[in-house]
């Protein structure tokens, strides 16, 4: 997911629908590397931190954490997680407009990162949706090649063939899921060398 020309364009607040938390914000971090923008990281437990957990601010209260991300520094991006679940607070949507016709001014972006889609009919205008993907082939392989690479002794090889049955097989999960149904699979192939992989990993998904 390409989230630079939003950022660029302006986009004062996006919302990505992930279960993935954690691809999610890999995602925006390396976005923000790119764009040389600074990122703070907000959640109802434990309040604002930067990307390494530096510079901790127990700001927990989501209308006061809405409120101190307005009043900071431009070129930063703002990950609010869960942030979803306090749109039935009227000061909160109220805080939210003004942060729509701010932000693109000041080139701050806040991102709210949350599993489900939930906004109130207020703000639906002011906020641009984007669904995640789940990992595509590619991530698929990378995640396999992590797990299979140190473990070739144990496991036996493989066609080229094989390999290609086993990413195409974890197609649909998260990358959570994948490494699990692969790190599975790998474990009961060692003690039976006759069961191909992919099809280890089909059952398992």
């Amino acid at each position: 997911m390409n989230l630079s020309p939003y950022i660029k364009a302006g986009y004062s607040i996006l919302y990505l629908q992930s279960v993935e938390e954690a691809r999610c914000e890999g995602n925006i971090l390396a976005t923000a590397k790119e764009l040389k923008r600074d990122v703070r990281i907000w959640s109802y437990t434990s309040g604002f931190a930067d990307s390494d957990g530096g510079n901790p601010d127990v700001t927990v209260d989501p209308q006061e954490a809405l409120i101190k991300i307005k009043g900071e520094k431009p070129n930063t991006i703002f990950i609010m997680r869960d942030f979803h679940t306090f749109f039935s607070n009227p000061k909160i949507l109220r805080h939210v407009r003004d942060i729509a016709s701010e932000f693109s001014q000041q080139k701050k972006t806040m991102i709210i990162v949350s599993p489900v889609k939930k906004l109130a009919p207020e703000i639906e205008r002011d906020v641009t949706v984007i669904e995640f993907d789940l990992p595509k082939k590619d991530e698929i392989q990378k995640i396999w090649n992590s797990l299979y690479t140190p473990r070739t002794d144990k496991i036996g090889k493989f066609s080229s063939d094989e390999h290609e049955k086993i990413v195409h097989a974890a197609l649909g999960l998260t990358t959570v899921e994948a490494e699990t149904a692969f790190a599975k699979a790998i474990v009961e192939r060692a003690s039976d060398t006759t069961q191909p992989i992919s099809k280890l990993v089909m059952r398992e998904k």
